[in-house]
């Protein structure tokens, strides 16, 4: 049977999903569209810099955190409201802000599929390998998505996949799902490698989606986009049910 993969730094216990912090501290990972009256790409960003123990759910909460670093992302992202506005971030004027916020920390790595004079873009099957390749390697990475129901952007933060008959299925922290208390992720998102014509789909939601950009924190791991795609799906004889079972699959 093929298992699910989750990053290392993923937690469950009865109050939820946690980060490991640290040696001894921990901290949740769930931010929820509202909790900071922001946009679920700056929701989802923080939850990647928990995942990446970069801060805490406690620093961002507590007023009275001075934490440099910390008070960066606030001052930025946080005081700096655009949510659903019409000064809302692109994919590449979101990545370029955090890039500065963070140049002094950390880099950020973005890739994109859609036009752009200032991203790098890349073909659908290079940047499912980018996000299969980062999570394989337990580096947990930001996505926005296009709901085609909605004609709208949503974003989430990939936690860990899986392969599901012709698909990638990818297990993603929503802030816009509810929290999860019995699975590690709260929405789902196949994305169908041979089938180009389709768009990609969300079954938790039951819509099709469309993935346009990929952000994660480069942990000096040199993997560069290349022509030459990594065979996700060699053909085999093993049956479906030995690939996936209903165990696996997402409750919501």
């Amino acid at each position: 049977m093929k298992s699910i993969h989750l990053i290392e730094n993923i937690h469950l216990n009865s109050a939820g999903v946690y980060a490991q912090i640290g040696k001894s501290d921990r901290s949740s990972v769930l931010f929820r569209n509202g909790e900071l009256d922001n946009s679920s790409q700056v929701y989802s960003f923080i939850m990647l810099l928990i995942l990446n123990q970069k801060m805490t759910y406690r620093d961002i909460m507590d007023k009275d955190c001075n934490k440099p670093f910390v008070l960066r992302v606030k001052k930025q992202l946080l005081e700096n409201l655009v949510g659903f506005s019409k000064k809302a971030y692109t994919d590449w004027t979101f990545a370029k802000l955090v890039r500065s916020i963070c140049q002094e920390e950390f880099s950020i790595v973005d890739y994109t599929t859609v036009f752009t004079p200032k991203t790098l873009r890349i073909s659908k099957s290079e940047f499912r390998d980018v996000i299969c390749k980062q999570v394989d390697l337990d580096n947990p990475v930001q996505i926005t998505y296009f709901n085609v129901r909605r004609q709208n952007n949503m974003n989430a933060v990939v936690v860990g996949n899986s392969i599901h008959n012709e698909s990638l299925r990818l297990y993603c922290l929503d802030p816009c799902r509810p929290e999860p208390y019995d699975t590690y992720w709260n929405n789902i998102i196949d994305i169908f490698v041979d089938k180009k014509d389709l768009p990609d789909y969300c079954p938790v939601r039951e819509h099709g989606v469309i993935l346009t950009q990929a952000l994660f924190i480069d942990k000096n791991i040199r993997y560069t986009a290349e022509s030459k795609i990594i065979e996700l799906f060699p053909k085999t004889k093993t049956s479906e049910m030995d690939i996936f079972n209903e165990e696996d699959r997402c409750p919501f």
